[in-house]
């Protein structure tokens, strides 16, 4: 290769190494973020689970502490222990009594049953005759609770099984389902412990509950197992435990299931499992040390699913408390970003790669891949409706990555340190131009996939008919004089038309179109006559030319998309688009639109609009006039909440609200999160992305508002969609203000300015 060809190759490859190392820089932060957040959900969701499972310990410790203290209790307990045999307990009035007092209690409280037990281990009362004079299972399978009770300390059982039928799995009555205990001492009137007096509760319904709050996403779950690894709460994957017969149809996963590893997934199908044989798994075995810790490796779970985690051992309840989550449901969002980032990189090198490549072809290469071009643009003029909804699918995605390319190059035009280096200024607003052409080369490419799909977007209001055709008429005098055209006026004064009710862009596009058309197809020399009447519910519109006219047999092919019928072989610029897009707005106005024509002495194209609108018109949004400075001053003191779950996305809110002197910020990256913020916190703002992971900001506005909060902050909307349909939903969400991406600085302080309160 020469110099020279190393030079022209040179600078495409450093562009190219240059977007690897960033897509990689930026591959690692979104990795360490999505991490950072992850373990954030797990940990605090296990930190709140600790936390229910320690205040439900204390409630029922008290709650017991206080009923073994009634003085009916202890009456009855002294009267017991001073009868000698089984048959005279069974028959005395103080068993009778205490059932008759204790039903009431059990049946207010909605425990299952009780026991009196004697310091040896004895029932000494019961409301079941059988239990009275044998050793309590209680004091039997949890003898360390027992003996604390015994000792003075009211305390809870773990779990055990039970020795009585209990309701169970699906509301079953089974001895196979668990039981569980609060203990407490009873005291005689010396302060010394004499029994124990205790009260059975269902474990299902007032222990398990606890963990099951901490279920997220499809796959997330909290529970809880002791020292053996038993679990000891309901197991979220319970159902499909059941169907692999790791646990019995009417058994609960309550002391059935071994946090064990299996050594593979056991939901794949592998056969039996004879877990007790194996390994506690890697978070089981680091819990049952008394350690505390967060894996964000994978490791796998009690049925062999790789999962992320975070667990603690609570010596105070005596139980290992685990969170954790399948790692594809995790990083799912990962890989997707990850992928689309490596999928931008590979894309922008073969680019430069291609476009390098390109610039060393020669001249007769080069003009054969613009007539292979030309080829491919006009088979893509005839692509499909299903091309034209993949694009109109592409607004968000193509609006989030420019949002960053012009919202960052914004703030960096106006660093000191870019102001004071000329190259590199330049060099930045090549980048912000180059965005806000792509972004209007979006738009434009959107427009036309929505004539296709009739999805065009409008914007309705009083049009002041006079007004629209005087300015139309203006735009294309130019033309018209530069082809010797002459433009001529019938009908009442411009200032005496009425106003009409319609969108007033597209009555002026659809007549420039006809226009343009009449002055282009003209003869030198000719005329061009443009009319406007009022009917009894229609404004009509003509514009008739004196030019060539159209064939019969041509005009079936006059309203087709792409078609010039023979000009495209003239001088004539155009892209045939122009009557076949008029034709779709005037219906989708409600109007009307024809022609008459007379081969070789002119055309008359006509159409017809409402004076008035259905009621299904909306109404037209009020726009803003954009000014060349903004006075930002009085929104220093305004406390703001953005909520937005893309980082890149807060970082460019967050530089144009400190530029602005806004410095009281917080940021929220889904709608729960933030609604906890607005229970605790006042903001002057709120700005919302309408696209949150775990609801949209419709569904956040509506329930901030069902909860009575920020009743009086303006929330603003912060989307890539644009549509009128978006800015309808909005409105009726009660979303006050209205912002698109890629986010302007200018739109986005005037937009709060306008509402929020200078007072």
């Amino acid at each position: 290769m020469t110099k020279r060809s190393w030079r022209a190759v040179l600078p495409p490859l450093i562009l190219a190494v240059i977007v690897a190392i960033f897509a990689a820089w930026q591959e690692n932060n979104l990795t360490k973020v999505l991490q950072g957040q992850v373990q954030g959900t797990l940990e605090n969701t296990l930190k709140d689970s600790q936390l229910a499972a320690r205040k439900w310990h204390q409630t029922h410790t008290a709650q017991i502490s206080a009923i073994a203290q009634n003085i009916e209790i202890l009456e009855g307990t002294e009267a017991l222990m001073r009868l000698s045999t089984t048959e005279e307990i069974l028959q005395s009035s103080a068993l009778s009594n205490l059932r008759s007092h204790l039903s009431r209690l059990l049946t207010n409280y909605g425990y299952l049953g009780f026991f009196i037990i004697t310091p040896d281990g004895a029932s000494l009362a019961s409301m079941r005759d059988s239990n009275i004079g044998t050793t309590n299972l209680i004091a039997t399978l949890a003898r360390e609770r027992f003996e604390q009770a015994v000792s003075g300390s009211a305390t809870i059982t773990h779990p055990l099984q039970t020795d009585v039928p209990v309701v169970g799995a699906g509301g079953v009555v089974s001895k196979a389902a668990p039981t569980m205990f609060s203990l407490a001492p009873i005291r005689n009137r010396a302060g010394d412990v004499i029994a124990v007096f205790t009260l059975r509760m269902n474990p299902l319904t007032e222990f398990s509950p606890i963990f099951a709050r901490g279920q997220t996403g499809l796959t997330g779950e909290t529970y809880a197992f002791d020292r053996n690894g038993t679990m000891l709460s309901e197991s979220r994957a319970i159902d499909r435990l059941r169907f692999l017969g790791l646990v019995s149809t009417n058994e609960t996963s309550t002391l059935n299931v071994l946090v064990h590893d299996p050594g593979f997934n056991a939901f794949d199908g592998s056969g039996e499992v004879n877990m007790a044989a194996k390994p506690p798994t890697l978070m089981a075995a680091s819990a049952l040390e008394g350690n505390a810790g967060t894996s964000l490796t994978p490791y796998r779970n009690y049925y062999g699913l790789n999962v992320i985690g975070t667990w603690a051992w609570d010596d105070d309840l005596g139980i290992g408390i685990a969170t954790e989550m399948a790692s594809d449901e995790a990083y799912g969002v990962l890989e997707a970003s990850v992928a689309t980032i490596r999928t931008f990189a590979a894309c922008t090198v073969v680019m430069i790669m291609l476009l390098a490549y390109a610039q060393h072809r020669n001249r007769r290469k080069r003009q054969t891949q613009e007539l292979e071009v030309l080829k491919a643009l006009d088979q893509a003029e005839q692509a499909n409706q299903a091309k034209m909804v993949f694009l109109s699918s592409m607004s968000h995605e193509l609006r989030t990555p420019l949002n960053a390319v012009i919202g960052f190059s914004q703030l960096l035009l106006d660093e000191k340190t870019v102001q004071g280096n000329p190259e590199h200024r330049e060099q930045i607003k090549h980048i912000h131009t180059s965005g806000e052409h792509l972004l209007a080369l979006v738009d434009e490419v959107l427009e036309f996939a929505k004539l296709d799909l009739g999805a065009l977007s409008f914007n309705y209001g009083r049009t002041h008919v006079g007004e629209v055709v005087a300015s139309t008429i203006k735009m294309v005098e130019k033309l018209a004089a530069d082809r010797h055209v002459t433009i001529e006026y019938r009908g009442a004064a411009f200032e005496e038309m009425p106003q009409i009710w319609t969108d007033v862009t597209r009555l002026r596009q659809v007549l420039l179109n006809l226009l343009s058309n009449a002055v282009k197809y003209n003869r030198r020399g000719g005329t061009v006559t443009v009319k406007v009447t009022l009917e009894a519910k229609y404004a009509f519109f003509s514009v008739e030319d004196s030019g060539r006219g159209i064939a019969e047999e041509d005009m079936s092919k006059l309203w087709e998309p792409f078609t010039r019928l023979g000009a495209e072989q003239s001088e004539v610029e155009g892209s045939g688009i122009g009557l076949a897009f008029s034709r779709k707005i005037v219906e989708a106005l409600d109007g009307e639109i024809g022609v008459k024509s007379t081969l070789g002495a002119g055309s008359r194209f006509w159409f017809r609009l409402p004076l008035h609108l259905s009621a299904e018109a909306v109404e037209k949004p009020v726009k803003k006039e954009v000014g060349s400075s903004i006075d930002s001053s009085h929104l220093k003191d305004i406390k703001v909440l953005c909520v937005e779950d893309i980082e890149l996305n807060q970082e460019i809110v967050r530089r144009m609200l400190m530029k602005a002197g806004i410095t009281r910020l917080d940021f929220a990256g889904d709608g729960k999160s933030a609604l906890e913020k607005l229970k605790t916190d006042t903001f002057g703002v709120i700005l919302l992305d309408i696209n949150l992971p775990d609801m949209d900001g419709f569904e956040f506005n509506r329930q901030k508002a069902g909860l009575g909060l920020a009743k009086q902050t303006p929330v603003i909307a912060l989307t890539a969609s644009t549509s009128v349909e978006t800015r309808q939903m909005a409105k009726e969400a009660g979303i006050n203000g209205f912002v698109s991406k890629p986010i302007k600085f200018d739109i986005l302080i005037r937009e709060i300015s306008a509402h929020t309160s200078t007072d």
